[in-house]
């Protein structure tokens, strides 16, 4: 199962996570499934689960560069969303460097707009449906404006004694490039969050979020700020972590609006993505929102 990927040109997967996380590759020009631990899907019961099968797929790789050499899709549903922040601080710490982070409902609504499919139920999509329609049809969205602007649309006789098809012909090709347009904006606001998350300085957080959030610590493990930031150290902080007093709270607040813009983005940035129910305290609150 082992193979060594250096003198190769680039691999590709795609690891996509519904109900259950399948891991593919393209061989032979062809999707197909690459089993994880023996099974062709594995359980998404733990937010680390997608995370662990990137550590497997680095085991499978074993390439020098560690996944740095291979160029991985990742597509997500509402359910997994959990996965995404343990996902790529393991990535990170991989050094994957070609990866892309997609919506499911996008690409499903995409599908559908370019009239390859009827609606479907998208709970019930199975692994061949995944890698002859739905992987495809990623692969040709990344031409999509492409081939809009040099493929020509096909006509025929009865197109010419029928307008009407012709018309239909152009909305069925312009809804397919607005839906790229779509799928791409997501990719792009999605890629935003994983960059906030792995850009931040454990610092920056050890800093201004208690000053931020009323009884952080109280509410995020620091274990998780170590997967969220794709750091190796789990900061030590002691229990019960002890509040700060008002005066501490306008302090960091002046040196927070004395920090660099950039460095205040990354803060704020970092703050949107939590999920965690914290409560912002009332001086940062116009701040960080």
């Amino acid at each position: 199962m082992h193979q060594d990927n250096t003198d190769q040109i680039k691999s590709r997967y795609a690891l996509i996570l519904l109900d259950s996380a399948i891991l593919f590759e393209y061989l032979d020009d062809s999707w197909q499934v690459c089993p994880i631990n023996g099974e062709k899907s594995n359980s998404l019961r733990h937010d680390t689960a997608a995370a662990s099968i990137a550590e497997e797929l680095d085991i499978h790789v074993n390439a020098t560069a560690r996944l740095r050499d291979i160029e991985l899709t990742v597509i997500y549903d509402k359910n997994a969303s959990s996965q995404i922040p343990h996902l790529s601080a393991s990535l990170f710490k991989l050094q994957s460097e070609n990866w892309q982070l997609l919506a499911w409902q996008f690409i499903n609504r995409s599908l559908i707009n370019s009239g390859s499919i009827s609606h479907q139920d998208n709970t019930k999509y199975d692994i061949e449906y995944l890698s002859q329609d739905i992987l495809p049809f990623i692969d040709s969205m990344a031409f999509g404006q492409a081939q809009y602007n040099k493929v020509p649309v096909e006509y025929n006789e009865k197109d010419i004694e029928n307008p009407d098809a012709v018309a239909i012909k152009h909305e069925k090709l312009d809804a397919a490039v607005a839906s790229n347009r779509e799928l791409q904006d997501e990719v792009i606001r999605l890629q935003h969050q994983t960059n906030a998350l792995q850009g931040i300085s454990m610092q920056k957080i050890l800093t201004f979020m208690p000053a931020i959030y009323q009884n952080f610590w109280h509410i995020v493990k620091p274990s998780d700020i170590g997967l969220l930031i794709g750091s190796y150290d789990i900061p030590a902080i002691p229990s019960p972590f002890p509040e700060p007093t008002i005066d501490t709270i306008h302090i960091m607040k002046k040196q927070f609006l004395a920090l660099p813009k950039q460095d205040q983005r990354q803060i704020i940035e970092f703050c949107q993505q939590l999920t965690y129910p914290l409560t912002i305290r009332q001086e940062f609150k116009n701040l960080v929102v």
